[in-house]
């Protein structure tokens, strides 16, 4: 029941493949707004309940559907009120059954299209076979639809009272079930059992037979109880095993070996007595309608995306807004290839974003520090202090027991106040001999603004005083700014600077640093301020001297340095291994130029690294800021 799969044998007109008419129109029936309206405002709660996302629309028949849109659950309004299926709790657990055969199809798309196939026979019984198996299916979703929502249960494995009165006042409200075919009564028979309202049931005697007598299955004999509640409900305590999961396969391969055969038999004697086995009852049987292949194969496309997002871990659902706040800041400022770029550029280097943070968090700490010191003069100690002794002669000649003239070593508990907001100043060449180095200059501006932006949030969440925030100036034939000097850069600023770091034009350097450092002296600096400087180059610049006169002005300035020189191509081992290094030797990423050698070397000296392999780049800036701020 409450299925979507059913064979349409009859061609109804008003049985279209969604559930609705031929033409995907509201059924022939009103749809009453008021049902409709409840179940949609109770969306978040289905999708707690389920893990899928829910949707719903009217049709004429209950079901979810696998064409327009997978996953929605169609509500055949009309259809339950003639079956009396109106209060709201009864309506919420058909639409989770409806969303619980949804997740069976997604988690066994193979043994639920096997079932379907059961549906579509040549010898015209598929309707028959159908309401068989999806009579013990639904005992399946059933189940686990208590065990998500235990107001349906009766914390025993069994159902609540108002799930019961679903299934014998509304579904199965004529309790003898003689007047229909055999193989009926069994299929109906066998649901009940399994919804624990079998107990009052009328049958026939050869279905009562068919019911009782044990079966069969792994060198034991079952009743039909046992085979219910051991293989067809949902898998738990031992039997939750990677060799048994209860999926669809699994239940159908017991069903085949166990009770297909008491139904086939039934079959035969309905033939024999003239009766049609694909007769059902309008209440035990929610009819829904036949997909085709090619629908199931989008309902379990659809529903294993569903799931996958359902499932992400909240670090997960976190990465996927900011990947898409990213990406819509960068569609708004930039063209149609940068902003793809950005956007897989921001997704690749995150966890660089948060290693620059963290680099910021440790140098932005009230350290403890214990340290040797005298603390006075003491009755007792290690030595005698001569000229305290003469200055304290008096004292010793009429009370020496009071004499305060020795020395001793105490410790004392010194607080280290470190710096609580750092601005990290981006300087970058953005000359023409750049062009190939442009992808690895966009990284870096991403990455610290980036975690400018991490603490900045950081502070909000976490209540704590650090502060970083980022700007950058670029230079080719002069100096101009790409982000002025922000606290939490957003990712429209971050689109915005990303458009502007092009690489045209010559290499004159000094005019940027002149640029950060006369911003820098504006700015209020005291104690809990650190200003550092990274420079990015490819290493030659105009007028070399206005450029280390310049760095002197950042040093007078207390601004920390740091100036990263590499080139395209280097696919060679940075350095070889230093002596002394260790067993392991080992490589390093960058190395420092010998002082004086060449234009870079005589610019920034023992500020400089070198960096001998363009994919080594953010990982040297990354080591290079550990090193220098640990420095203080």
């Amino acid at each position: 029941m409450f299925k979507s799969t059913t064979n349409n044998p009859r061609g109804d007109p008003d049985r279209g493949r969604d559930g609705a008419g031929v033409d995907g129109a509201a059924a022939t029936l009103p749809a009453q707004p008021d049902m409709l309206t409840q179940v949609k405002g109770k969306e978040a709660a289905y999708e707690g309940l389920t893990g899928l996302p829910f949707h719903v629309r009217t049709g004429s028949q209950t079901a979810f559907d696998h064409n327009t849109d997978p996953g929605t659950v169609i509500l055949g309004v009309g259809q339950l009120q003639k079956l009396g299926v109106v209060t709201q709790s009864h309506v919420d657990f058909i639409c989770l059954h409806e969303l619980g055969h949804f997740k069976e199809l997604s988690d066994d798309p193979v043994g639920y299209r096997s079932v379907i196939d059961e549906g579509k026979r040549p010898d015209g019984l598929g309707q028959s076979y159908f309401r068989f198996y999806n009579a013990l299916l639904d005992i399946y979703v059933n189940r686990n639809t208590a065990n998500r929502a235990p107001v349906y249960g009766d914390g025993r494995g069994g159902f609540s009272p108002e799930i019961r009165e679903l299934y014998t006042q509304h579904l199965f409200k004529d309790r003898d079930l003689t007047s229909l075919p055999k193989s009926t009564q069994y299929s109906y028979a066998l649901l009940n059992i399994g919804m624990g309202t079998g107990g009052d049931l009328t049958v026939s005697p050869e279905v009562r037979d068919a019911l009782d007598k044990p079966l069969r299955h792994l060198g034991r004999e079952l009743t039909t109880s046992e085979i219910i509640e051991t293989f067809l409900v949902p898998a738990i305590g031992v039997r939750a095993t990677k060799e048994w999961r209860a999926t669809v396969t699994e239940r159908k391969s017991v069903i085949d070996k166990t009770l297909r055969k008491r139904f086939e038999e039934l079959v035969s004697i309905d033939k024999a007595e003239g009766r049609n086995s694909n007769q059902g009852s309008p209440g035990g049987d929610i009819e829904g309608v036949e997909p085709s292949i090619e629908d199931l194969d989008k309902a379990v496309e659809r529903a294993r995306e569903i799931q996958k997002e359902a499932n992400k871990s909240a670090e997960e659902k976190a990465a996927d807004q900011r990947d898409k706040a990213a990406a819509d800041q960068a569609r708004k400022h930039l063209s149609e290839e940068e902003a793809k770029d950005l956007a897989e550029m921001h997704r690749r280097v995150y966890p660089q974003i948060l290693q620059v943070a963290d680099i910021f968090r440790e140098i932005v700490r009230t350290e403890i520090d214990y340290r040797q010191e005298q603390q006075g003069f003491f009755k007792s100690g290690q030595e005698l202090d001569v000229a305290e002794a003469v200055e304290r002669f008096h004292t010793i000649q009429t009370n020496p027991g009071q004499a305060r003239v020795f020395t001793r070593d105490t410790y004392a508990e010194v607080l280290t106040e470190q710096p609580q907001h750092v601005r990290v100043w981006g300087v970058f060449d953005l000359s023409g001999s750049m062009k190939g180095d442009i992808k690895l200059v966009r990284e870096l501006s991403v990455i610290f603004s980036g975690a400018a932006q991490t603490i900045s949030l950081g502070a909000e969440l976490e209540q704590h005083s650090l502060k970083a925030s980022f700007a950058s100036v670029g230079y080719s034939d002069d100096a101009f700014e790409i982000l002025p000097l922000t606290e939490n850069p957003t990712y429209a600023d971050i689109a915005q600077s990303y458009g502007k770091l092009q690489a045209t034009g010559g290499t004159y350097e000094a005019p940027a640093l002149r640029m950060v450092a006369d911003r820098i002296a504006k700015l209020e600096r005291g104690e809990s301020v650190v200003d550092i400087v990274v420079a990015v180059t490819d290493g030659e610049t105009e007028r070399a001297g206005e450029s280390r006169e310049a760095i002197k002005k950042l040093q007078e300035l207390g601004v920390k340095l740091m100036a990263f020189q590499f080139s395209r191509g280097y696919l060679v081992p940075d350095v070889k291994p230093a002596e002394g290094a260790g067993p392991e030797g080992g490589m390093i990423p960058f190395a420092r130029p010998k002082p004086e050698s060449g234009t870079f070397g005589r610019i920034w000296g023992p500020h400089g690294f070198k960096v001998r392999r363009a994919n080594q780049v953010v990982p040297a800036v990354r080591e290079g800021l550990r090193d220098l701020l640990r420095k203080g």
